[in-house]
């Protein structure tokens, strides 16, 4: 399972979400949320143990007919995600530390009139095997 598939759980698990949570895209659907990992210098260094501890910038998107809906939407995974003290989700990964590097921001307006928001985040992580 890669890092992002973890985060995408994560909120999936924590959040009450008005739409599925898709991978790299945002549906067809007025009402959409999205995540993907972003260009960015993630780093992982893999420890003699085979343990990994790493960082990596990740995006999630908000589509809707709203604004005020795409935006709460986003807030409230800011929410579950402002993790300054980590989380350990199973024996083998914890969010060492969630940072929000931009809050909730407009994107663009479609010519469905439908709103496009997102918030972008910062991930450091620890994996054992």
């Amino acid at each position: 399972m890669q890092i992002i598939d973890k985060v995408q759980d994560y909120i999936t698990e924590n959040c009450s979400l008005y739409s599925m949570l898709y991978f790299e895209l945002l549906s067809s659907a007025s009402e959409s949320l999205a995540i993907r990992q972003d260009p960015s210098s993630a780093t992982e260094v893999e420890y003699i143990d085979r343990s990994r501890s790493g960082s990596f910038n990740f995006t999630v998107y908000a589509k809707s007919l709203s604004m005020i809906k795409a935006v709460d939407q986003l807030h409230a995974i800011e929410k579950i995600l402002d993790l300054p003290d980590g989380i350990k989700l199973d024996d083998s990964f914890e969010f060492e530390k969630v940072e929000i590097v931009s809050p909730a921001f407009w994107i663009e307006k479609t010519t469905a009139n439908e709103y496009i928001y997102c918030s972008t985040f910062k991930l450091s992580y620890n994996a054992w095997r």
